[in-house]
Formats: C-alpha cells, structure tokens, sequence
C-alpha cells in the first residue's frame, strides 16, 4: 500500500468527523453560510482553519482507525470469526479456548502457514491465490474504512451536541431535524453495510482456505494412486519374471 493511499485512508474518518459537526453546527444558523463566515473578522483566518483542519483530518483519523481497531475486537462475536474456519477440522482444533483478537490471529496464522508451505502449485494456481487473497485483503481495507466511518460519525455528532449551547432548542429547528434525519439513515446504512460485509468477507477468506486444502488432499490422492500403479506394474513385471523362471526348468 503506497504512502499517498494510507494517508488518505487515515484522513477520510478525521474529515468525516470534522464534517459532520460542520453540517450540524450550520443547522444551529438555518445553513446562512454567510453569517457564520462573517464571525471571523479576517478571511484569511478561515482559509488557515480550512487547512490546519484538514492536516489535522489525517492524525486524529489514524486514532480513530486505532480505536476503531480496538472496539471491533472487543465487541466481535467468536461465532463471526470462526466463519472463517467453517468446514476446516485442522484449525478448529487450535480455537477451542480462543476469542476476539488472539482468535484472529490463530486463523490468521494458519491461512499463512497455507499461503507459504501448504500451496501446491500443480492443483491450484498460486497467481490465482494471490489475486484471491488481494481481493479479500482489499474488501478488509474498505469495511475498516466503513468501521472508522461511523465511529467518526457518532464521535463527530456527539461532540456538536456536547458543545451546544441551548440543546433543547435543536427539537424546535427544522434545519436540525431533517439534518438529523438524514444523518440517521446514512448512519444506519454504512451500519448495515459495514456487517453484511464483514461477514462475507470471513467467508470468503473461508473458501479460498479450502481451496488450497482440497488441493492438497487432491494431490495426495494422486501420489497415492501413483505409487499403486508402480507397485502394480512391479508386481505384474515379477509375476512375469517367475513365469519365465518356470518355463525355462522344462
């Protein structure tokens, strides 16, 4: 991942977050834009808040990501994880005593384990399965984005409200309502969208795991059947070698 995309990964949540008390504090003044520019007396002070904000927009994202990170984990329900392992009997041995982050990186470990040692390349394309686990990789980095997104979201409303004068006003803003409203809905949106997501992207990481498992029972059953072929034709050459044995003695 290239410096330029982190740094607008990390950014997005921190300006989001920014974002959303910007819209709402615009409700406390009916969105008159003008009016809440004229409470700064030189232009050129909004223009540097504009960019102190935005700079600020890529650290304060990053602390988000890492509380973000931490929340999952803590929260995650082991019967979501262990998608991931459905139908695998080698790994769910190892997960019997195992939950939140120390269970992640159980699995994470033994799909490694896969990656490096156990791929066979005459069964399974190795291109295939690293174009696989990128999509899988690159679906990962957009549910964070999703999950940093609505923890900067609900941070970002409930910082506006905490530092609003005459809270109890809001209710009697139309502006604020529907504003609200549509926040609400988007709010629960990426919600969803971040679970089913999530989900999925457990179960995908679950076939491409036995993928390269089936291949490998595949290519065992080939040795196998290989080396009962050899010892066929070995028995059928010696049959015939005691034959000629016999026949010669008359």
């Amino acid at each position: 991942m290239n410096s330029e995309f982190q740094i607008m990964r990390w950014g997005i949540p921190g300006w989001i977050f920014f974002m959303t008390i910007f819209i709402f504090k615009l409700t406390v003044v009916q969105f008159d834009v003008v009016t809440l520019l004229n409470s700064f007396s030189n232009p050129a002070v909004v223009a540097g808040f504009a960019a102190f904000f935005a700079a600020l927009g890529v650290p304060l994202g990053y602390v988000l990501y890492q509380v973000y990170y931490g929340l999952k984990w803590w929260t995650i329900k082991t019967k979501t994880v262990t998608l991931a392992t459905e139908g695998i009997d080698e790994i769910n041995q190892q997960l019997y005593d195992k939950s939140g982050l120390e269970l992640w990186y159980t699995i994470e470990g033994y799909f490694d384990t896969l990656m490096t040692i156990g791929t066979h390349d005459k069964k399974l394309s190795y291109k295939d399965l690293v174009r696989r686990y990128n999509s899988f990789s690159n679906r990962t980095s957009r549910i964070h984005g999703l999950g940093a997104s609505v923890l900067a979201m609900i941070a970002g409303f409930v910082l506006f409200f905490i530092t609003t004068e005459n809270r109890a006003l809001l209710l009697d803003n139309n502006f604020f309502i529907f504003t609200f409203l549509a926040f609400l809905f988007s709010l629960i949106f990426v919600i969803v969208n971040y679970r089913q997501q999530n989900k999925y992207s457990f179960k995908q990481l679950n076939q491409i795991m036995k993928d390269i498992l089936e291949a490998k029972d595949e290519e065992k059953e080939d040795s196998f059947s290989v080396k009962q072929g050899t010892k066929k034709e070995d028995d059928e050459e010696e049959e015939e070698t005691i034959g000629d044995v016999v026949l010669s003695r008359f």
